[in-house]
């Protein structure tokens, strides 16, 4: 009706018929009425329309050239025009090219202009199933599920027992044989297959708490009224993880059972436990008295005069450790796939001073299930064992690797702690699976120090890396306490140290 200039009657296609005669370059449009009272009736009607959209254009442009209008202030808004056509009409008037353009627009120039360089986005994906909301709605698209975390092989592992043929008295000469020493231990899981570590360590303590007490004490806060302070910490009365602020950490100090997670059944996956102790020399040296225990009363003195040694060394180098002996057991059975839930955990081998780095570790794996090709490793008499099963139901007071509660988790515990074990990603596509926890840690593994070429220290020797976590490069700037601390410690340190090599000083 813009570009609309009369309406008559036309008989051109119709005894009934009217025609919109449009301006220059626009076509005209016939239309046609049921009967001859409608056809007069849309005639007036369409034809007063006319008049009085050039009436209304008239006015407006005389308004916009009238001197009221044009006073100091440039900055007066003209009134919105009454037509029905909105305000791309006024712009015809402007001296502003880009401005009158828009005048020339219609509804359908605009759609026009839309679908050009428009891209399909489903054209993207060919592949994806098209919904047709008229059409059959599949099983599939009726619900669709939140995403389901995975969890693979879940298995539970309790370390029972730990044990050497080298044992002494307790008290006396006629007190029960136990253990000659405190030994640290920890648990994790290899893939001989693809040559890497694939969790974190476990770090447990079956020690007997007589054994325990030759280290040097390390307070732990237990649970206590919130306006009492520990003396155990050094006056900190902040306490490090609020989660475990009503049960104490004392209930966490010495863990012993764990959750590990194993994404797919391999022959090739094996647990490995590492057996360390306080520093008392060279590995070959500590481990020759466990080597020529035997039964009977000289072995009692024997383990006696080593308990003797060991406590004096507990006393003075307690805070330094050495490697001593691992073992290893494949965690799935070679054939059926099966978990082997056997209870003996195999063999402990000496550690080997020029052979501790995880490469020497699995290319011993890999020719583990070859016993000639591990006849030159050195055992040590003794025996490991641990409770292994899969999980079916999560146990009570589980904590997460980060030590969050998980449920159920009564307070008081009922149960001692659980472990949940971190699994480390395998770079595997298929393994791969969206996270649906946060969790912020950063795992550091100290491999090897090149130190023979310095001068500062020209007879260093028994070397030990210790890291630390700060907040500033400042000469004074404290370490904070976000490193984990094994047991024993508190939940929280403000550092952690390597084993130490004899005497080497490329370790």
């Amino acid at each position: 009706m813009d570009f609309c200039n009369k309406v008559t009657r036309s008989s051109k296609r119709s005894k009934l018929g009217f025609e919109l005669q449009m301006a220059d370059g626009h076509k005209s449009c016939i239309l046609a009425a049921e009967n001859e009272r409608e056809m007069e009736s849309w005639i007036s009607t369409l034809n007063t329309v006319i008049i009085n959209a050039k009436n209304s254009s008239e006015n407006n442009k005389k308004q916009a050239t009238s001197p009221e209008s044009c006073g100091d202030n440039m900055s007066n808004v003209l009134p919105p025009s009454p037509c029905g056509y909105g305000t791309l009409k006024g712009l015809e008037h402007s001296k502003n090219p880009e401005l009158a353009k828009y005048a020339r627009e219609t509804d359908y120039s605009i759609a026009l202009a839309r679908k050009e360089n428009r891209q399909n986005l489903f054209a993207i994906y060919p592949d994806m199933q098209r919904m047709n909301h008229t059409a059959h709605v599949y099983d599939f698209e009726k619900e669709v599920k939140p995403f389901k975390e995975e969890f693979g092989t879940r298995i539970f592992v309790k370390c029972e027992e730990i044990s050497f043929k080298l044992q002494a008295p307790l008290d006396n000469e006629k007190g029960p044989l136990c253990q000659v020493e405190p030994y640290i231990t920890t648990l994790s899981i290899y893939d001989a297959k693809r040559n890497k570590k694939v969790s974190e360590d476990f770090q447990f303590d079956v020690n007997h708490p007589y054994i325990r007490n030759m280290l040097p004490k390390k307070g732990r806060k237990s649970s206590m009224p919130h306006n009492q302070t520990n003396s155990h910490c050094n006056g900190d009365t902040h306490f490090p993880n609020p989660h475990l602020k009503d049960i104490g950490e004392e209930w966490l100090a010495f863990p012993r059972q764990a959750i590990f997670t194993v994404q797919h059944p391999e022959s090739e996956l094996y647990f490995v436990l590492k057996i360390e102790k306080v520093l008392q020399g060279g590995i070959s040296q500590a481990a020759d008295p466990y080597l020529r225990a035997q039964s009977g009363s000289n072995s009692i003195r024997l383990g006696a005069k080593v308990q003797k040694i060991a406590r004096s060394c507990c006393q003075r180098l307690g805070h330094y450790r050495m490697p001593f002996a691992w073992a290893a057991r494949p965690i799935f059975k070679a054939f059926s796939g099966e978990l082997d839930t056997c209870s003996e955990f195999g063999p402990m081998y000496r550690q080997d001073g020029t052979k501790l780095s995880d490469e020497d570790l699995l290319r011993f794996l890999s020719e583990f299930r070859k016993p000639e090709k591990l006849k030159h490793l050195t055992v040590i008499p003794g025996c490991i064992k641990m409770n292994i099963h899969l999980l079916k139901e999560l146990p009570q007071n589980t904590l997460m690797s980060s030590l969050m509660p998980l449920v159920p988790f009564p307070v008081p515990p009922k149960c001692e702690p659980t472990l949940e074990i971190e699994q480390f990603p395998s770079g595997i596509p298929s393994n791969c699976s969206p996270y649906t926890t946060y969790i912020n840690h950063l795992y550091i593994f100290p491999k090897c120090l090149k130190y023979e070429s310095q001068k500062t220290f020209t007879k260093a020797r028994n070397i030990v890396c210790t890291v630390e976590f700060r907040d500033s490069d400042d000469e004074n700037a404290e370490p904070l306490k976000v490193i984990y601390g094994s047991p024993g410690e508190p939940v929280y340190c403000s550092e952690a140290s390597t084993s130490i090599t004899h005497h080497n000083i490329s370790p």
